[in-house]
Formats: C-alpha cells, sequence, structure tokens
C-alpha cells in the first residue's frame, strides 16, 4: 500500500450507502472545503486501513480501506490532482452535486477510481484549427441518431462517468444537422468546451478495422472454421439491476454485466474458447481460422461469397474472458517468426495444419459470436456496441466504465512517427479496451488496405473530452 497523504478537497461518497444521505456532506448544495487527515496510526491488525479525523461534520463516518491512493468501501476521499490547478471530479452518485471543484495539494495523477477532468480551452488542444473534423461530425450525428428513440432523462449509453443526460445533449444533436461542410470546427466550438481526460491504467491507443473474408456455406479443408450464432445457452446477468434492487455497495463495486451459461437453476461461467464445442447447426459460414479469429479479435467483418455477395458477421456475444493474444503466446513461444502478425499468422497455419492452429488459438480464452447482417450503406462500418455505425476515422472504442458512448473525445498520439491527432466519438468498446479512460482503439474503416494501416497503430496519447455548453460534467 502506498504512503498516505493530506488533502484538500471535497470528501466524495460515491460508495456512502444511501443511509448517509442526510450526512451534511451528502447534501446537493454542500460548498465546503474539507481539510482530511489520512493517518496511518492504526493496529497492526488492521494495517491496511485508515480513518479520516479532523473533518469538519464527519464524526459519524465509519473507517475506510485505502488502495492505490483512493478510498474504497464505505467512504471515497478523491485523491489529489496536478500543480493545485483547478479539476472537477466526476463519478460521485446522485447524492452529490453533479460538479464538484477543488484545489488539490498532492499530485498523484487522477481522482479515486483513477479518472478526473480538467478544464481547458480549444487553443490547449494540439492542432485544433488544421483537424479534418467531418469524420467526428458524422460519428456525432450518428450517435444522435441512435439516441433518438431513448428517454431525454436517461443518461447516455454505457456507464461512463460524466456526460449528463441524453436532453443535454440534444441541443448539440440540433445544431448538427444544419452544418454546412467547412463549418464542422465552428460547431464543435459553439457546443462544446473541452475538458483534460487524466486518470490511470493503460494509456494506449490502437487501431482496429472491419475486415473481408473469403466465406463458405459450407466447411472444406481450408474454409473449416465455423463463424457461429450466439447459444441458446446463453445468459447476461446485470449485475448493476442486483446492486440498485439490493442497495448493495460490494455489487456496485463489480463488473456491471456477467456472462454465463445456465446449468441447471444455476448460471456458470461460459466455457472458454477450448471448450466451446458448436453443432454444425450453429455456423452460418465458414472461413479459414486465421480469418475467423481475426474477426473476433476486430468484432466483426464482412463475408464475401463466391457468388460476389457479401454479408457482414456482426458481433452477438462474447463468452465473458479477457482477450489474450494468441499471435503474442505463439511468438513468445517461438513458433511465430517475423513478428505477430496476420501474415506471418497466416503463413504458420497453412504450413502447420489445423489442429496446430486450433492449438495455438486455444492460448486465448476469449470466444466472440456473431450474427448475419445484410449490408445496407457499403461506406458505414458494422455497428459498434453503442448500437450505431462506425465512421471511419471518426469512431472509436473505449472504456465504456469511464467515457458514455456519444462522448465526444481528441487524442493526441502518433502514427508511423507522425503527429497522430483526431476527434473522435466512442462508440464501441472490446476486452482489450476496458482497461482505463486512457486506452482507445480507433476504427481505420473496411478491407486489407485499413487492416495493414490499423496494424500499425501503438502508441501512448493524451486525451480531451468535449462536454455540452451548459451541461453538468458528473
Amino acid at each position: 500500500m502506498g504512503d498516505l497523504c493530506s488533502i484538500g478537497a471535497y470528501i466524495g461518497c460515491e460508495n456512502w450507502p444511501r443511509s448517509t444521505s442526510a450526512h451534511p456532506y451528502a447534501t446537493n448544495e454542500h460548498n465546503l472545503e474539507a481539510q482530511a487527515t489520512l493517518n496511518k496510526s492504526v493496529t497492526q491488525a488492521k494495517a491496511d486501513q485508515a480513518v479520516v479525523t479532523a473533518v469538519p461534520g464527519c464524526e459519524r463516518l465509519p473507517s475506510a480501506i485505502k488502495r492505490d491512493g483512493c478510498f474504497a468501501g464505505e467512504i471515497h476521499a478523491p485523491c489529489a490532482d496536478v500543480d493545485r490547478r483547478r479539476v472537477r471530479v466526476v463519478g460521485v452518485r446522485k447524492h452529490w452535486r453533479r460538479t464538484h471543484e477543488h484545489r488539490a495539494h498532492h499530485d498523484n495523477g487522477n481522482a479515486c477510481g483513477g479518472f478526473a477532468l480538467q478544464p481547458a480551452r480549444f487553443e490547449d488542444i494540439p492542432d485544433w484549427t488544421s483537424v479534418d473534423l467531418a469524420p467526428a461530425l458524422t460519428a456525432f450525428r450518428r450517435a444522435c441518431e441512435g439516441r433518438r428513440q431513448r428517454d431525454p432523462t436517461a443518461s447516455l449509453p454505457g456507464s461512463g462517468r460524466y456526460g449528463g443526460t441524453v436532453a443535454d445533449w440534444q441541443p448539440a444533436c440540433n445544431a448538427a444537422q444544419s452544418v454546412a461542410p467547412g463549418g464542422e470546427r465552428a460547431f464543435f466550438e459553439a457546443n462544446f468546451i473541452p475538458q483534460m481526460v487524466r486518470g490511470t491504467g493503460e494509456a494506449r491507443l490502437t487501431a482496429y478495422y472491419e475486415p473481408v473474408i473469403e466465406a463458405r456455406r459450407v466447411p472444406d479443408a481450408v474454409y473449416s472454421a465455423p463463424l457461429v450464432r450466439r447459444p441458446g445457452d446463453m445468459v447476461t446477468v446485470d449485475v448493476a439491476a442486483f446492486a440498485e434492487a439490493y442497495d448493495n455497495e460490494a455489487l456496485r463495486g463489480a463488473p456491471r454485466a456477467l456472462t454465463g451459461q445456465i446449468n441447471g437453476t444455476q448460471v456458470r461461467p461460459y466455457p472458454k474458447r477450448d471448450s466451446i464445442n458448436p453443432s454444425p447447426d450453429q455456423a452460418f459460414a465458414w472461413a479459414h481460422p486465421v480469418d475467423v479469429y481475426n474477426l473476433q479479435i476486430q468484432g466483426s467483418g464482412r463475408i464475401a461469397f463466391p457468388d460476389g455477395t457479401q454479408e457482414r458477421a456482426a458481433f452477438a456475444a462474447q463468452n465473458g474472458y479477457r482477450w489474450r493474444s494468441a499471435l503474442g503466446a505463439l511468438r513468445d513461444s517461438g513458433q511465430l517468426q517475423g513478428g505477430a502478425t496476420w501474415s506471418n499468422f497466416r503463413t504458420w497455419s497453412d504450413r502447420n495444419g489445423a489442429e496446430a492452429t486450433q492449438h495455438a488459438l486455444n492460448a486465448d480464452p476469449s470466444y466472440v459470436f456473431f450474427q448475419e447482417e445484410r449490408i445496407d450503406d457499403p461506406s458505414a462500418g458494422p455497428r459498434g456496441a453503442a448500437g450505431v455505425p462506425l465512421t471511419p476515422m471518426g469512431s472509436i472504442a473505449v472504456d465504456p466504465a469511464f467515457h458514455p458512448y456519444g462522448a465526444v473525445v481528441f487524442v493526441d498520439g502518433e502514427y508511423n512517427s507522425q503527429p497522430f491527432r483526431h476527434l473522435l466519438v466512442a462508440q464501441d468498446t472490446g476486452g482489450a479496451i476496458r482497461r482505463g479512460p486512457l486506452r482507445g482503439d480507433v476504427f481505420f474503416g473496411s478491407g486489407s488496405e485499413a487492416g495493414r494501416a490499423a496494424e500499425r497503430m501503438n502508441a501512448p496519447a493524451r486525451w480531451w473530452t468535449l462536454t455540452p455548453r451548459g451541461a453538468p460534467i458528473s
């Protein structure tokens, strides 16, 4: 456990039980700066605990467990941000005001939960005046269309820590419909306020694409791997619903949803890849094993048949396990020469055969199921987790525990030794992306050219998010 710190800040209450909502620090209009001394003078038997002292009005608060610079358990105390600058702490529950500004006294780079937004200006965003914003506007319009039937009082889709309600975004959505080419920058500046994103976790940008693979309706020696529909015995457990129903703080800290398999009267974890044996009637097409695995990594793809027709294999479900690269495991074992690329893996697979290929793929426990979809607009990508078509160079997959679907983010990274600066809309996620607020996967488009370009994207990046003017932050 790291050193405990002293902070001058509001005391956050993400995990306070509802019974404490009458506490003066849990009111909607509190505006009190507390001096909290996080004291390590605890007994040896409770060496991993801390107590909060010298906090006016907080005498009744219980002690809490502190981990990684934050509190977890009964209460949360926001960790300090950098250089005494004013930041907004996000992620508090409804007992608190939506925005809390505080001055921080210590630098640990984040707020509790590893996430904070710091007010910024458009002038702070590198190359803001020259970046092509047209793809982001297209993606934003699609996000607005996807929310059109949603309850205006509902939060944005996903479980992000900011963003407000659907109604908060409606003025910007209305204005977006009449923006002429060339007017994108003026639109975003008039309707949004930038916030710099700070947080912990994996700070990295990668890219993905929609593969186009050859497929068959019946298997043969080459096209031997099935594209499998979601099985009937798979269920999704909405943990968040149970947390609210039981008013259970432990469940609130768990993943929002779990994927399982019905086993009699119980729900068990769904089998790993090496234990999934689909029946022939579950498959709607067959392709090369490496191509099918590529589709599973990308989340969806187009399948081309010998008669010239194409369909989309769209994401339907995933078995719940964290992704582990089968290519990386094969490379680390010394069997894959020349790097963990798809072309090298395909060559290795063709040389070693189907059985060896399946054994190599089993290093990744994650397994993705698909559904057939007609391609109505060839220029649009597949539907992401937000339920709207992805836009090449306008959509990004994010960790929805921090960024809501529909959030507008600017990333400043590097690609081919050149700056990579783009405005993007959060419209997707993935098992390898749920690793913090600074982890993103940019959608590069469809086809082999987009795939070769996406394969070269891997770099750290800075993030900003644009929030609607007049909307609450948290």
